[in-house]
């Protein structure tokens, strides 16, 4: 489990007065989770994060309809927090102090820095059996701290606004396609999963993580530059071909791109972050050394490999290389990489003339 300094703190308001509605729900708002493992989010300051869950605090109290949800105050917590806390040592601790608390409902937040930026998400759980319910549609990036509390406010007002609407309505409050199931496998928003490229004819698995649409299989469209590693045509069917960076830009098929850095980034976050989503975007076989994945979202991430500029093929069955549309320079482009001895998910860039595979994303 992935260690955090967890803030607990929730929403002011009154408890339920006599005659209120029989139906109305308790909520919990958690203060944001810090990474312990972020390295660079070491700066973030207690104070800072607390603003944070002030501004989500604030959201919820004007988003909720009171004659249904009643948020429960930060004394409520408290007289449970260490003992829940003491036994549980997974991430459904949460679940279990909203449990312990009566909470029908608690809203977690995290945030973690990736490169320049930060990134805050929210998510909201029924705590009867740990169901998802909501999220917001991608996480919240920026530079700085402030500028997400800002950011943050409208898309959790309307995070909440269809949570309500779902619930009026007594359809199912799952309300993004990135939604994680019972299972923690994602839904796909057509339901078959499936994308024809009209080009050849060739159909690839999707998957929905993070709010966007990811290819959960290596693009294997044939170009002029293109190749399959160590010329071997089988391996193309295994893992799909190789492209330099310029190619790459311009394989995918109408209505998806190459993805941006960015877009890398918050797939990564929605797997659980940089130093656990390898492990978790690896495919559960094809991997050397028992470096095997549990492909909690349907990514199946496999070994492809790479070709260096040269010629040479090296990592097939030990690394997998992934093009971002993003570039350094003039000769360096960023790309992802997932090894078989490692749980994370590196980013660095390479130079162009690399061959690595593609991965398309949804427009």
């Amino acid at each position: 489990m992935k260690k955090s300094i967890m803030l607990l703190a929730l929403l002011s308001a009154s408890i339920l007065a006599p005659g209120a509605h029989a139906a109305k729900k308790y909520l919990a708002v958690l203060e944001t989770v810090v990474d312990a493992q972020c390295n660079a989010c070491k700066e973030i300051e207690k104070s800072e994060v607390s603003q944070i869950t002030e501004e989500l605090r604030r959201v919820a109290i004007n988003s909720l309809p009171q004659d249904r949800y009643n948020i429960m105050t930060k004394e409520t917590i408290q007289a449970q927090e260490s003992a829940v806390l003491q036994e549980c040592a997974s991430e459904n601790c949460i679940i279990k102090l909203g449990a312990a608390i009566g909470a029908n409902y608690i809203v977690k937040s995290g945030i973690r820095k990736f490169g320049p930026k930060f990134t805050l998400t929210v998510e909201m759980y029924e705590t009867k059996n740990g169901t998802f319910v909501a999220a917001l549609p991608e996480p919240v990036s920026s530079e700085n701290l402030y500028d997400i509390l800002e950011k943050a406010a409208p898309v959790c007002a309307e995070m909440y606004k269809r949570f309500v609407n779902a619930q009026s309505s007594e359809a199912p409050p799952q309300l993004q396609p990135s939604a994680p199931t019972p299972t923690n496998k994602p839904s796909n928003p057509d339901g078959s999963g499936i994308l024809t490229d009209t080009r050849d004819g060739k159909k690839y698995k999707t998957a929905v993580i993070g709010g966007k649409r990811w290819m959960a299989e290596n693009l294997n469209y044939k170009t002029e530059k293109s190749l399959c590693y160590n010329n071997d045509n089988s391996n193309c069917g295994k893992y799909g071909m190789l492209y330099d960076w310029n190619t790459a830009k311009t394989v995918c098929m109408q209505g998806w791109h190459l993805p941006s850095r960015q877009e890398w980034d918050n797939l990564v976050t929605a797997a659980g972050g940089q130093d656990a989503a390898g492990k978790k975007l690896k495919a559960t076989s094809g991997w050397y050394k028992k470096g095997d994945g549990t492909d909690d979202y349907g990514f199946s991430a496999l070994p492809g490999g790479g070709r260096y500029p040269l010629g040479s093929f090296d990592k097939a069955g030990y690394g997998g290389y992934w093009w971002s549309a993003t570039e350094k320079d003039n000769s360096n482009a960023y790309r992802r990489y997932i090894a078989n001895n490692d749980n994370d998910v590196d980013d660095n860039n390479y130079s162009k003339n690399y061959g690595f595979s593609v991965r398309c994303v949804s427009d």
